[in-house]
């Protein structure tokens, strides 16, 4: 049993190297879900369980630097910009619509492929939740105002905020 999944996860890993479309990493995703889920029922342990989750989120954040790196090359319609422009099929760009991806999912995906590597090392083993890992960046503290320092000082002096 244990060779069979090795072998199984071999081939995970060698189908997300080939995925070099975004509906071929879309329905790795569904495909590695769906293992998850049969793990599950199958009871095959947390580790299976985990790992075919894990590949399912390797799918989804290929796909998703795939989707920014076609915005970025200008390959895809992205919201905003000149309305009035060509449309998506005059330009020769795809939109979600074209390429059966929701802004949702769309949205996920790309958050995913800009997690750091540390982040998304941890969202894979579980560690941490989605939510967390993608709220990495805002957790940051907040960039002190540019002119704190300065009231600071002149409420030093006595000034009242008024006078400030």
């Amino acid at each position: 049993m244990e060779n069979s999944s090795l072998l199984v996860f071999e081939r995970g890993a060698q189908l997300l190297a080939e995925a070099n479309t975004i509906q071929a990493a879309r329905e790795l995703k569904a495909l590695a879900l769906t293992a998850a889920e049969y793990a599950q029922q199958m009871k095959l342990g947390e580790q299976a369980i985990l790992s075919a989750k894990g590949y399912a989120l390797e799918a989804e954040r290929k796909m998703g630097q795939m989707l920014k790196e076609m915005a970025e090359k200008g390959e895809r319609r992205t919201e905003g910009g000149d309305q009035r422009s060509d449309s998506a099929e005059e330009s020769g760009r795809v939109t979600l619509a074209n390429i059966n991806v929701t802004p949702k999912e769309s949205f996920n995906a790309q958050k995913l492929a800009s997690l750091s590597e540390e982040a998304f090392a941890e969202l894979k083993a579980g560690k941490v939740t989605r939510k967390a890992a993608t709220r990495e960046k805002s957790s940051k503290s907040p960039k002190p105002a540019p002119r704190r320092g300065e009231v600071a000082a002149l409420a030093h002096e006595g000034l009242s905020t008024t006078e400030i």
